[in-house]
Formats: C-alpha cells, structure tokens, sequence
C-alpha cells in the first residue's frame, strides 16, 4: 500500500455541495470523480481501456483501489455567493458605455433567481490524503498524474470550467512522486518550462501511447490536435484580479459576437432563421435577451395603454424619453400619467428572449427535451506565489452533440429551428491580439 499527503489551499471559490445545495462542503467522493476525468482526458474513447480504469477508479462490482481522504481542514469558512460583493468600482469595467463584471460572469448562475449558493472561502486549506491499495508502478504513477492534471489543469464543483474552484499544493509534496513536480514558487518567467515539463510526464504516465489525433473524440480530451492551452503571461495580485480579467476578456468577446449578436435579434424580432450560430461552442443552454428589444416592446405597449385608457396618443418618438432601466421607466409613467406599467415591462422583457439547446428533429416541439453541452473552455486560475496569480486557458473540444442532434433555437411566438454549429467561435477567441501578445501556447 502507498499513500501521499498534499497539502492543498483553496485558490478561487469553492462551490461543492451534496444533497443541500445551499451548503457547501468538501467531498472526496467529488475530487475522485474529477481525478477520473482528467484520467480520460488522455484516452480517446476507442482507446480507453475501461478495465483498467474500473480496476484503479472502481465501478458498480468494486470500489477501485485508491481512496481519497480529507483530513485537518483549517480556516474554514463558508459564505454565500453574491453579486454585490463583487459589484463595484474595482471589478466593474466600463466598455464601450456597458458595464462588464468578470466574476459576476463567470459566476451567473451561482445567484441567479431562486438559486443560491454558498462557497468556500479562498484561504481555507486542507490535506487530501490519496491510499493505494496495489502493488502496480502504472497504477500508482496514473493516480498521481491525475491529481497533477486536476491540480494544475482543472478545477473542482459548481462553474469549475468557468475558474470556481481552483485549488493549488502549498508546499513540497512527498518525495515519492517519481519526480512528478506539484509544487511551484518561483517567477512567472520560470513557470511555463515546469508545467510543460511536468504536463508531458503526467500525460504519459496515464497513456504511454499519447498522440494527438486529426479528428474530435466522443468525450472531452487532449487528444485531439485542434486541443490547446495557453498559459497568461502577465501576472495579478489577487485571485479576484486574476479572475475577473478573464471573466472579462470572456463577456466582451461573447457579448457582441458577429453575426450571431444581429441574427439572434433578427430571429426573435422578424422571425428570420440563422443558418449557424457559432458562439453556442462555449455550452449549452444559451438563453439571451436584448435589453434594446425590450424597450421597444414595452413603448408600443405604452402607446396601446395611454390610447385605450386616456385616449393620449403617443408617437415613438415623444416617447423616447423612458428610461432604458426597468424601475426607472416604470417611476416615470407613473409619475407622468399615473399609470402602471410593471406588467408590460414583464411583458416586453418575455417576447425580447431566445434559448439555444441542444435537440433531436422528433423532439423540437417537446419543450423539456433540451440536449445539455458543457464548454469545452476551461478557465483555471493558478497561484505562482504568494500575492502572484495568473491564468490558463484550455479548450479541449469533442462531438458537440450526440448524432443525429443539432442546435435548436426558439423564442416566444416563434417555432423553433434547427440550426448548425462549429469550434470557430472558440478559435476566434484565440486568435484575438490579447492572446497572440500577452500569453504562450504550451505544446504537449
């Protein structure tokens, strides 16, 4: 029997819960699962040897032979996730008259309606305790380089593709790594040899076999050649910096995306149907809303209002005035004509929205029949050092969708469409100027 202790620190929020979702907790169970993910991201599924991996992860007729134990949690502290923690001046950029938050955006879902989650707190460290019950030297190396991919690669809970949980080894691991290297603390400068370094060696322990392919696997993996990593070379003193750069980087290139912003407006507007919609390639659903579509809905309503119940009649124009905001408008309305109108801001905001899914043609009228698909771009935030934290991009793209299913789009009062998509929004994203000059591509 062999066991290793790593000492492990919480880098980014932490959002693991179990049957209450409103409490968060560290779960071995969840970062034995993740181990095995990073443990096929190196397999395409016709080469995955699935005896083996049941024989070291487990499966319904045994329990594997390694067990992951958490033990000495120190500086624990759960909090629940708000946006107003994160909605000020320090983390709200204006661009081009809109305000973007990074972490707020990568974290939307955490706060979102009814949902609310709770998370562990960034500074809360602990020992993850790994114990082997073989005597094979490849099981052995496999387990190890699957931490080191989930350490270094990956991250762990609820938005973990999107920088929520991100862990980090603080200090020198056990000797008995087999010159596998966990552990970092030196200059940015220094960082991209020993995680190209270390990457190699953890990919071929896991699959000796290790190329990459031309074509895209069932599941997500490394092993195709259209796969990259970038790692940013400019550095942040806090992990909020380091994340809500990213986040950023992320909502503005998506916000506006062409010709995707303009034919999902004409779709929901006109009912013109897109050919392909690219930027779905980041997941699915993909709900949107056009905050401009509800404002010209909620004035023609206006107009019907102030017509039928004081006979006033209102060109667009005359009342180009209402606010842009919800609240503000419907105060203005009131105040002016005494009128309510909250329900017809309801109203516009529910014709102004689409929803990308995934489906089946013999599906596309059953509304619960949504095909999901997780990004294929991770986010992870690393810590270098003390107050020194950067950021790594991995795209590891796979078959979008099951055959035979496509992109369906739909929106109130319209029938739903299939349509077609690709990777090219992704490798757009790559291709921006801020990756070509501030970050390096790691070859593995």
């Amino acid at each position: 029997m062999f066991d290793w202790t790593f000492e492990i620190e919480v880098i980014t929020p932490l959002v693991l819960s179990g049957a209450s979702q409103d409490k968060s907790e560290l779960r071995p169970s969840s970062i034995k699962n993740l181990m095995r993910f990073w443990y096929r991201t190196c397999f395409d599924t016709s080469f995955l040897n699935t005896t083996l991996e049941n024989q070291i992860y487990g499966s319904t007729d045994n329990q594997g032979k390694f067990k992951p134990l958490i033990k000495n949690v120190r500086n624990l502290i759960i909090k629940g996730f708000k946006k107003d923690d994160f909605n000020n001046n320090k983390f709200t950029k204006w661009v081009n008259n809109e305000p973007l938050n990074g972490i707020n955006y990568l974290g939307f879902s955490l706060e979102f309606g009814e949902n609310k989650r709770s998370y562990i707190n960034p500074t809360t460290t602990f020992d993850l305790c790994l114990k082997y019950f073989g005597n094979s030297e490849a099981e052995k190396k496999s387990i190890l380089a699957s931490l080191w991919l989930l350490i270094w690669l990956g991250n762990v809970g609820t938005r973990s593709r999107r920088g929520f949980g991100s862990l980090s080894i603080t200090n020198e691991p056990p000797k008995d790594t087999d010159g596998l290297i966990f552990y970092f603390n030196d200059d940015i400068s220094k960082f991209d040899n020993f995680f190209q370094t270390n990457l190699k060696l953890a990919i071929s322990w896991i699959n000796p076999q290790f190329s990459r392919q031309d074509f895209l696997p069932q599941h997500t993996a490394l092993i195709s050649n259209q796969s990259k990593i970038h790692l940013w070379k400019a550095t942040f003193p806090s992990w909020e910096d380091a994340m809500n750069y990213a986040g950023i980087m992320l909502q503005r290139y998506r916000k506006r995306y062409a010709p995707d912003y303009q034919e999902i407006k004409d779709f929901i507007h006109t009912g013109r149907v897109p050919k392909e919609i690219e930027k779905v390639a980041f997941g699915l659903p993909m709900p949107v809303q056009y905050k401009s579509l509800s404002r010209i809905y909620f004035i023609s309503y206006v107009q019907d209002k102030l017509y039928k119940e004081l006979g006033i009649k209102k060109s667009t124009h005359e009342l180009d005035f209402i606010s842009e905001r919800k609240w503000d408008a419907i105060k203005q309305l009131k105040s002016k004509w005494g009128i309510e109108t909250e329900h017809l801001w309801k109203r516009a905001e529910s014709y102004s929205k689409a929803e990308l899914n995934g489906s089946f043609a013999e599906k596309i009228d059953d509304e619960k029949a949504h095909l999901r698909r997780s990004s294929p771009l991770f986010i992870k935030i690393i810590k270098i050092k003390e107050d020194v934290y950067s950021t790594i991009f991995v795209f590891m793209p796979a078959e979008f969708l099951p055959e035979g299913a496509n992109v369906k789009i739909s929106a109130k009062e319209r029938k739903p469409r299939l349509i077609t998509t690709d990777f090219n929004a992704i490798e757009k994203f790559f291709l921006q100027d801020a990756f070509r000059n501030n970050s390096i591509q790691i070859s593995f």
